[in-house]
């Protein structure tokens, strides 16, 4: 019904969904709404269940926009 995705160290899950979320038309659940000590800040789950294959591609080549902006965001910020 669900999977996780680990993101690359430094990625903000949160901060993925409030900036990228509503305009790419995507709702994952950021890692931290499932940790009790703030952790899996990098960690996405999304649920799979209830959705057509199409949508699952059409989901993860949006999902694919949305890590590429939080790179270029973090790359900025550490000027890589």
């Amino acid at each position: 019904m669900f999977i996780w995705f680990e993101m690359p160290a430094g990625f903000d899950a949160e901060r993925m969904m409030e900036t990228d979320g509503m305009e790419l038309g995507i709702l994952l659940i950021p890692g931290s709404g499932f940790s009790a000590t703030g952790g899996l800040k990098n960690y996405m789950r999304a649920s799979f269940s209830m959705i057509s294959p199409e949508q699952v591609e059409e989901g993860m080549t949006r999902f694919a926009k949305m890590i590429e902006r939080e790179r270029d965001r973090i790359g900025k910020r550490t000027g890589f």
